[in-house]
């Protein structure tokens, strides 16, 4: 079994929220379980790096597949990808590039390429 983000929605009156939920997955792609509640709670974050890497997770998994209603969840059903392999490959990058935007290193580096 294997885990990751789901985008979901839930109608609150004429309004729709989407959120992201952790969902369980089995061997065939099928849903075993999910989290109780359609919002993400910060759990288990140790410090700023393991919030970095949660956060770019969940980017990558709202991109990849297509949000569906909290409500609709049951055990046995799969999930449509919003994004194709290749596209996920491009977002990939996006996020693995933020992550070094940020490097100190790098930083200075831009700040003395800026000066020169």
């Amino acid at each position: 079994m294997s885990w990751r983000y789901q985008p979901v929605w839930v109608d609150h009156g004429e309004e729709r929220v989407f959120s992201l939920c952790e969902v369980y997955i089995d061997k065939d792609g099928r849903l075993e379980g999910w989290t109780e509640k359609p919002v993400m709670e910060a759990i288990g974050i140790d410090d700023a790096q393991d919030l970095r890497d949660c956060l770019a997770q969940m980017l990558a998994d709202s991109y990849r597949w297509k949000p569906v209603a909290f409500s609709s969840l049951k055990v046995g059903m799969t999930f449509e990808r919003y994004a194709t392999h290749e596209q996920m490959d491009r977002i990939a990058g996006l996020i693995e590039a933020m992550g070094k935007a940020l490097e100190p290193q790098e930083i200075s580096a831009a700040l003395q390429e800026g000066q020169g």
